[in-house]
């Protein structure tokens, strides 16, 4: 006999989640706690009004809480969700005039800005293809992007420097020829960098949200906005 499959789409948002992965209410709400909010050991609880924010996200871009492709952290108090590159791809294939991202590379490599990462390209250029439209292609920089190390161990920017800039530019040409408004992984460590390159990162990241102004169709955009004030107090409520 096949596995019965449990029914909790209600008419709310935690009801319709929880069906996606045949879980009840109950158990996804655990599942969204314990194992893809993190918060630091002397934080205070997550709030209904965080997972709130962290189901709107899931539910608005269709991504999968189980397999990696979101993770959320509080960054000076307020709950931040981020998109890991699975769920960038993820997005891009889903939608029907998607064609792909074709990239340019420079033909040398250079060192990186801080000498313990690999030879990388000084520069990729990354071009997004939607069928009927224009092609949108951005130029993504290693001296602009690239982490430095902190303290002894390396991070994937040391050891896999190529890999982590040509990453940077798919989801730079996702979010600009798509309109997928959310953090990458790239994002969350500028956010998160310590206190004495604060500075840098505070102008690193009023340009990253002059770029995050990109609409999703207007159609889409407008029943967001008409439905996104009510749909957050019912899951408070619902949630409680």
């Amino acid at each position: 006999m096949g596995s019965k499959q449990i029914t909790n789409f209600d008419g709310t948002l935690t009801g319709k989640l929880a069906e996606k992965f045949n879980l009840q209410p109950e158990s996804f709400m655990k599942l969204l706690k314990n194992q893809l909010v993190s918060v630091g050991r002397n934080e205070p609880p997550v709030t209904n009004e965080e997972l709130a924010l962290v189901m709107m996200t899931l539910d608005r871009y269709n991504l999968d809480a189980n397999m990696k492709q979101v993770h959320c952290f509080r960054h000076k108090g307020k709950m931040q969700v981020m998109v890991g590159v699975d769920g960038w791809v993820a997005f891009a294939e889903r939608q029907k005039d998607f064609k792909g991202i074709t990239f340019e590379y420079p033909e040398e490599l250079v060192d990186s800005p801080d000498g313990k990462g690999r030879k990388c390209w000084e520069w990729v250029k990354a071009t997004c293809h939607r069928e009927g439209r224009e092609p949108t292609s951005l130029f993504v920089f290693l001296e602009e992007w690239y982490q430095n190390q902190k303290g002894n161990y390396p991070s994937p920017w040391q050891s896999y420097t190529r890999s982590r800039l040509q990453q940077k530019a798919y989801c730079q040409a996702v979010r600009m020829g798509m309109g997928f408004a959310v953090w990458d992984e790239t994002d969350m460590e500028i956010m998160t960098e310590k206190p004495d390159t604060a500075e840098a990162s505070e102008i690193k990241m009023k340009e990253m949200s002059e770029a995050l102004k990109v609409e999703p169709d207007v159609a889409d955009e407008s029943e967001h906005k008409l439905a996104e004030a009510d749909l957050t107090n019912e899951m408070i409520e619902e949630i409680e």
